[in-house]
This record gives C-alpha cells, structure tokens and sequence, in this order.
C-alpha cells in the first residue's frame, strides 16, 4: 500500500507539472500573440501618419495647379502657361508621392490603402490627359472638341483624387487646421477684399 501511495503521488505530481506547463505555454503564446499584435498596430499607426504626411503634401501640390479659376478657361490650362518649361518635373515629383504611398499602402488598413490606391488611378488618369493636352497641338478637325476637353477632364480627375486623399487619408484634424489657414489667408488677402468691396458698391447702387 505504501509503494501504491507513493506511485499515486507521483502520478499526481506529473500531472501538475503538466498542467503547469500547458498553461505557462498557453500563457506564453497569448503574450507573444498580443505583443505581435500591439506591434502591428503601432507599425500601422506609424505607416498611416506617414501616408498622411505625404498624401496632404500632395494636396497641397494638386491644389495649387488648381487655383486659378476661371469660367471661361480651365486652371490647368492657366497652370500649365505659367509652367510651359517645368510642368513635368512638378508632375514627377506628385508621382513620387503617390509612389510612395503606394508602397507603404500594403502595412495600412485596409480603408486607408483602398483610398491610396483610388488616388493613384484617378492621379494617373488626370496626368495623363494633361501630359497629351501639353506636348500636342490643338487639331483643326473634327477632333478638337475632344482635345479641348482634355484639361476639363483633367481637372475633374485631380478633384477626385483630392476627394479620396480628404476621405480617410489626411489627418483629419491635418485637415482643419488648413482649412482654417485658408480662410485666415482669404480674410488677409487686400486684393480679395477689395473686389469684395467693390461688387458690394456695384449691388448697392443697384
């Protein structure tokens, strides 16, 4: 009986040990899990600013080829005049952005890299329009409704890939903090407030 005892008793202490040991695995495994995971989400986060960062240099760079807006011309037309010998390294360097993004696109969520991605086709597509309107002359046939309409359709897709890059990309608080400097800047400019004034005088005496 004693010998029965001892056996039991050792069967019971590998048993303990056993369990122990699955748990301190278990354990173990849980904390690794979770330790990967907090990694990933930070390595997110990081990613994420990143794109941020350069997705609001972008916009910066889009909107001022968009600035100058006229009813009767297309401000890409304006912008491209104002840079017949330069336009094309401005183009390269937003490909390089969007280039960029695109490559840290793969470690963002997937809202995040889905809106990169939009912004790159919708970037291409205006670009590529603006590059044919630039290097070609305008047609004297038939086809030059569709010439003019190149740098119209330009602009609607730099518009869109603007929106995208707004839409879950940029920072949002980023972007009020622009959005508040460009009121502050059109509140400033004397030129816009003159015209302002102006056009009030011109309603009041009618």
């Amino acid at each position: 009986m004693p010998h029965y005892g001892r056996m039991l008793s050792w069967q019971t202490l590998n048993t303990l040990v056993e369990t122990v040991a699955a748990v301190a695995v278990a354990w173990f495994a849980g904390a690794t899990w979770r330790g990967d995971n907090r990694k990933k989400r930070q390595r997110v986060t990081e990613v994420e600013s990143r794109i941020s960062t350069i997705a609001f240099q972008l916009r910066r760079q889009l909107r001022s080829w968009l600035r100058d807006d006229s009813r009767s011309v297309s401000p890409l037309t304006i912008w491209l005049e104002q840079h017949k010998g330069d336009h094309g390294q401005h183009l390269d360097v937003a490909e390089r952005r969007l280039e960029e993004m695109a490559n840290l696109a793969g470690e963002a969520s997937a809202a995040v890299a889905t809106r990169v991605r939009m912004a790159f086709v919708l970037f291409l597509g205006g670009t590529r329009r603006l590059t044919q309107f630039a290097s070609t002359s305008r047609p004297r046939d038939k086809t030059e409704f569709d010439y003019d309409r190149l740098p119209v359709d330009a602009e609607k897709d730099l518009r869109a890939c603007i929106a995208a890059l707004e839409d879950g990309v940029i920072d949002a608080e980023l972007l009020t903090a622009d959005r508040e400097l460009d009121e502050i800047r059109t509140a400033e400019d004397p030129f816009r407030q003159l015209a302002e004034a102006i056009l009030r005088r011109q309603i009041d005496r009618r």
